[in-house]
């Protein structure tokens, strides 16, 4: 289960956020960069949107990596959702791995696989910095910047 907080800050503010005394006082370590291209996948009709699963492939680095995500609970930017995720080795889906987890039904569908197509992109540049706000509790900052694409937008 992920739980994550997603915020919108706008472009002007970053640098005062990164500033905060909050993220500067419980800051473990000094924050680590890195470049991600992802592509997201469904049918023309939107199988998957409908069925509550989100599907993507992650360049992360040298490393390809598979994610599900299932419909779970968002409330005010709170995102609690069951995922699984593995590596691929040859930049494509890797269907039997989906299966073998369990990860989901629909996914099994051979017919719904042959109708995958990547929907949208995401380029983007993170962040990444451990807090310690209290001893003991340890959460993940992640500042994401980049781009979203789909078709020529």
């Amino acid at each position: 289960m992920e739980i994550e907080l997603k915020l919108l800050v706008a472009p002007e503010h970053l640098a005062r956020l990164r500033r905060h005394p909050l993220l500067r006082a419980g800051a473990r370590g000094k924050p680590v960069s890195r470049r991600f291209f992802a592509e997201y996948y469904d049918t023309e009709d939107f199988a998957l949107q409908r069925a509550g699963v989100a599907l993507r492939l992650r360049h992360e680095g040298r490393r390809i990596m598979q994610t599900v995500k299932f419909t779970g609970r968002v409330e005010g930017g709170l995102h609690q959702r069951p995922e699984g995720e593995s590596e691929v080795h040859d930049g494509q889906l890797d269907f039997a791995v989906l299966a073998q987890a369990g990860w989901s039904k629909t996914l099994s569908d051979p017919d719904l696989q042959r109708r995958l197509r990547p929907m949208f992109a995401t380029e983007f540049r993170r962040t990444q910095r451990m807090l310690e706000p209290s001893p003991g509790s340890v959460m993940e900052f992640c500042l994401d910047q980049g781009e979203i694409r789909a078709g020529n937008h």
